[in-house]
């Protein structure tokens, strides 16, 4: 029997225990330690609650292993748990896969047993030189190393088109102020030596 519920909980990471409670395989995962420059792998532990109920997946899997029925198997674990009850009230029992029951002040206490047990790795920082990758500068892939080179050799055409910009703008800002020193401020004006200009180009006869 306890092989048999190791096995489960070893495959389906929960068993659950009548009179007893709920086991749990739970995960720690893995954890660098720089001062020690070591890096530990994920561990899975067994944790242990009073509470719980039967679920269907651990009654089906007791049916099929002792090819009976679902009655008779939910009858046969509650008597198991019964007697794991007794045996811990005249001490600790060691549950091999699984930990070293307790039973202290009417309650169960696990110290449970690691399932996995990989040793861990050294970490070290790697520094490669001259190492690049590709970079994409607007609509163009180039490799790190180059990033620099091309933004030194980007700027000076940016900067000339801005200095060309302000210039010309600068020279209509001129021409309009001339044009309005000259003319006046008079939007009449305009139209009017429209209509002179025409009346000069077609005279009437």
């Amino acid at each position: 029997m306890f092989d048999l519920l190791t096995k489960y909980l070893h495959q389906y990471h929960q068993l659950y225990i009548p009179s007893i409670g709920s086991f749990v395989v739970v995960e720690q995962p893995a954890r660098l330690e720089f001062a020690e420059r070591l890096i530990y792998p994920p561990t899975f532990g067994i944790h242990y609650k009073a509470e719980g109920r039967l679920p269907d997946t651990q009654l089906e899997y007791l049916q099929e292993e002792w090819e009976t029925d679902a009655a008779t198997a939910e009858n046969r674990l509650q008597q198991f748990g019964r007697q794991l009850k007794e045996r811990l009230a005249s001490g600790s029992f060691t549950w091999p896969g699984i930990g070293i029951l307790h039973y202290r002040q009417n309650r169960i206490d696990l110290e449970g047993t690691p399932l996995v047990h990989l040793s861990p790795v050294e970490a070290h920082k790697i520094i490669r030189e001259n190492a690049q990758h590709t970079v994409l500068i607007g609509e163009q892939e180039v490799q790190s190393g180059d990033v620099a080179g091309y933004i030194q050799d980007s700027a000076p055409k940016q900067s000339v088109l801005v200095i060309i910009g302000w210039i010309l703008l600068g020279l209509a800002l001129l021409f309009l102020a001339y044009y309005f020193y000259k003319e006046g401020f008079r939007p009449e004006s305009t139209g009017t030596r429209t209509r002179a200009m025409a009346s000069l180009a077609y005279p009437i006869w």
